[in-house]
C-alpha cells in the first residue's frame, strides 16, 4: 500500500503535488521510494491504476470533507445515487433525509463546492467512480423516484410503512422539501411541523389508503 511513508519521497520529488498525479506516474517513479525495488514498485503502480475504478462512497469518502465517512455518503448515495446528483444537492435537499442535520448537511455541501477542483483532476486522470447498483423492487417499483414523509397518525407500525414504501422503489425523508412527493399520514388535519411545511409548500398529503393504491397501481 502506498502510506503516508512512501508518499513523502514522491511529494519531495516534485512528481506529486496532487493525489491525481499518481496515476500519471510510471512505474520506474515509485523507486525514489527508500528500499523499494522492482517488485514492489510494480506492485505500488498496478495498485494505483486499479483504484482508477472504486465505489462512488469511497471516492467522495477520500475527499476528506469534515464531519463524513464512508457510512455517510452511502446513507446519502440512497438518495442522490450518482456523483452528478450529489453535487447538485443543496443543504436543504441534504438536510430533508433521515438521519441528517442542518449543520452536517451545510458541512457536506459546502465541502463538495470547495472540492470540486479536486473531483475535476481525479475525473481528468481517469478515475471512475462507481455509482451503486440501484436496489429495490424489479423495473423500480411504482414509487421509484418518489420521496416520501411519513409522520403523525397510522394504522399499523410507521416501521411497516416505511418498509412497503422501500419495497416499492420509494425513498424516505425526515423532513419535508420542495423535493419531497407527499407526505403520508392518516390525520390529514393535524398542525404538526411537517404538516405546515407540507401546506406552506403545496406538497400532497396521502393517507394509507391513497399510498397504498398507488403502490398497486390503482392511483396516479
Amino acid at each position: 500500500d502506498l502510506s503516508e511513508k512512501r508518499l513523502a519521497p514522491l511529494l519531495d520529488s516534485g512528481k506529486v503535488e496532487h493525489m491525481a498525479d499518481l496515476y500519471g506516474l510510471a512505474k520506474d517513479d515509485f523507486l525514489v521510494i527508500p528500499n523499494t525495488k522492482e517488485k514492489m514498485a510494480s506492485k505500488l503502480y498496478n495498485n494505483i491504476q486499479a483504484s482508477r475504478q472504486l465505489p462512488l462512497a469511497r471516492f467522495l469518502n477520500g475527499l476528506g470533507i469534515a464531519g463524513t465517512g464512508t457510512t455517510t455518503w452511502e446513507k446519502l448515495l440512497e438518495t442522490y445515487p450518482t456523483l452528478e446528483a450529489v453535487q447538485a444537492a443543496a443543504a436543504e435537499d441534504i438536510a430533508a433525509i433521515d438521519g441528517f442535520a442542518e449543520k452536517s448537511a451545510e458541512q457536506i455541501a459546502s465541502g463538495l463546492r470547495v472540492r470540486q477542483p479536486d473531483i475535476e483532476r481525479l475525473l481528468a486522470a481517469g478515475v471512475e467512480p462507481q455509482a451503486p447498483q440501484a436496489s429495490g423492487s424489479p423495473g423500480g417499483g411504482a414509487l421509484s423516484g418518489m420521496t416520501l414523509v411519513v409522520t403523525g397518525t397510522l394504522s399499523r407500525p410507521r416501521g411497516e410503512v416505511e418498509k412497503s414504501i422501500k419495497a416499492a422503489g420509494g425513498k424516505m425523508a425526515g423532513s419535508v422539501s420542495k423535493n419531497t412527493t407527499a407526505v403520508v399520514t392518516n390525520d390529514a388535519k393535524s398542525t404538526s411541523s411537517k404538516m405546515k411545511k407540507a401546506q406552506t409548500l403545496g406538497v400532497p398529503v396521502w393517507n394509507e389508503e391513497k399510498l397504498a393504491a398507488v403502490i398497486e397501481g390503482a392511483a396516479p
